[in-house]
C-alpha cells in the first residue's frame, strides 16, 4: 500500500512539477499548460474564433450578352470587386495528442455570394509542430456557379519565434449551369466547356512573432494554375488581455499572377479557456483557418479555371467573323475587336 501511494505521489509530481517550476521562476500567475508524459495536450480544451473582414479582390468576370441577329457571346475581363464576409472556427481535443477543427465562412465577392466549410483532423505537440489531414469546399454563386473542393495534408513546425506551415494537396471544381439557357451554354462552348481537370495546390506560410502578441507572416498560394504571394500582420490588442476572450486586428494582402490580387483588413476574436498571448493561442488552441474560411484563398478559388478562357474557341471566332460581316465596328463585341476597328472585316 505504501508503495502504491508513493507511486501516485510521484506521478502527480511529474505532472504538476513543470507548472510549479515555471510559476516560481517568474513569480506570476500566468496559466501554463499541464504536461502529460512530458508533452502538452494538442488542444487546450474546446475553443474557437470568429473573424470579420472586408476588402477588394480581382476577379475574372464573364458576362453573357446578346446583339442583333447573332447568338449570345461572352465578354471576359478582369475587374476589382469588393469582398466581405465572416468566418468562425471551433476546435475540440481528441484525447491528449489529437484534435479536430471545423471552419465555416460566408460572404460575397462582387455580386456573387459564397459559402465555405473546412475540416482539420490533426496530431499536435505545441512545442514541436502539427501533422494532419485537411479538406474544404466552397460554393460561389452566380449565373455560372463554382463548387470548389480541396483535399490535402496539413503541416506545422514551431521553431522558437518562428512557425512554418504548409497545406499541400489536390483541388477540383464543378460548375453549375442552371442559370444558363441552352443557347448560352452553346455560346460558352457546350457542356464540355464546364469540365476542368483537378489541380495540385499549396498554401505555404512562414510566420514570425517579434513579440508574443504580434505575428508577421509571408506566404505562397498555388491555386488552379495561379501563383500568389501573401503577407499579413496580426496584433492581439493588449488592452483586452486578461480574460479568456481576446480580439486582434489584422491587415493582409496578396499579389497574384494572372490578375488574382487582393487586399483585406478585419478583426478576429479568440475564445479560449485561459488568458494567453497570440503565439500561444495559435499553437495551443485553434490552428489558423485555411482555404475554406480564409479570404485570400476564397479569391484564389473563385478564380478557378472558368469559361472566361473560352472566348478564343472556334465557336467565338466564328461569331466574331459573323459580327464583322453583319455589324458596323462600333457594335462588335469587345472580344472581337482588333487593333484597327475601322478596317473592314
Amino acid at each position: 500500500m505504501l508503495r502504491l501511494a508513493t507511486s501516485v505521489f510521484a506521478l502527480l509530481a511529474l505532472i504538476s512539477g513543470p507548472l510549479a517550476a515555471e510559476q516560481a521562476q517568474d513569480g506570476s500567475s500566468v496559466y501554463v499548460l499541464p504536461t502529460f508524459a512530458q508533452t502538452k495536450p494538442a488542444v487546450d480544451g474546446v475553443n474557437g474564433k470568429i473573424e470579420v473582414y472586408g476588402g477588394a479582390g480581382q476577379n475574372n468576370s464573364v458576362n453573357i450578352s446578346s446583339f442583333p441577329g447573332l447568338a449570345p457571346t461572352a465578354d471576359s475581363k478582369t475587374v476589382w470587386n469588393g469582398i466581405g464576409g465572416a468566418a468562425g472556427t471551433i476546435t475540440v481535443p481528441i484525447g491528449h495528442s489529437f484534435g479536430a477543427q471545423l471552419d465555416l465562412g460566408s460572404g460575397a465577392f462582387g455580386n456573387n455570394p459564397f459559402g465555405a466549410a473546412g475540416g482539420h483532423l490533426f496530431w499536435r505537440d505545441p512545442d514541436k509542430g502539427l501533422v494532419g489531414a485537411y479538406g474544404d469546399g466552397l460554393l460561389l454563386g452566380g449565373k455560372v456557379g463554382n463548387g470548389v473542393w480541396t483535399a490535402a495534408g496539413e503541416f506545422e513546425a514551431y521553431l522558437g519565434k518562428f512557425t512554418g506551415s504548409a497545406i499541400i494537396g489536390v483541388q477540383g471544381v464543378n460548375y453549375t449551369t442552371a442559370g444558363l439557357n441552352p443557347f448560352e451554354v452553346y455560346a460558352y462552348g457546350g457542356r464540355s466547356a464546364f469540365t476542368v481537370p483537378n489541380y495540385f495546390t499549396d498554401i505555404i506560410e512562414a510566420k514570425f512573432y517579434p513579440i508574443d502578441d504580434l505575428a508577421i507572416s509571408v506566404g505562397h498560394i498555388y491555386s488552379f494554375g495561379r501563383n500568389a504571394v501573401t503577407g499579413e500582420v496580426e496584433y492581439l490588442l493588449p488592452q483586452f488581455r486578461g480574460g479568456n476572450i481576446a480580439p486582434s486586428a489584422f491587415v493582409s494582402a496578396a499579389y497574384g499572377w494572372n490578375n488574382s490580387s487582393n487586399v483585406m483588413a478585419g478583426i478576429r476574436v479568440y475564445f479560449g479557456n485561459h488568458d494567453k498571448t497570440l503565439i500561444r493561442r495559435q499553437r495551443e488552441d485553434d490552428p489558423p483557418s485555411s482555404a475554406g474560411a480564409n479570404p485570400h484563398n476564397t479569391v484564389a478559388e473563385a478564380n478557378s479555371p472558368s469559361v472566361h478562357r473560352l472566348v478564343n474557341t472556334p465557336v467565338f471566332r466564328l461569331r466574331c467573323s459573323m459580327a464583322r460581316g453583319l455589324l458596323p465596328p462600333h457594335e462588335w463585341p469587345p472580344e472581337c475587336a482588333d487593333s484597327d476597328r475601322s478596317r473592314p472585316p
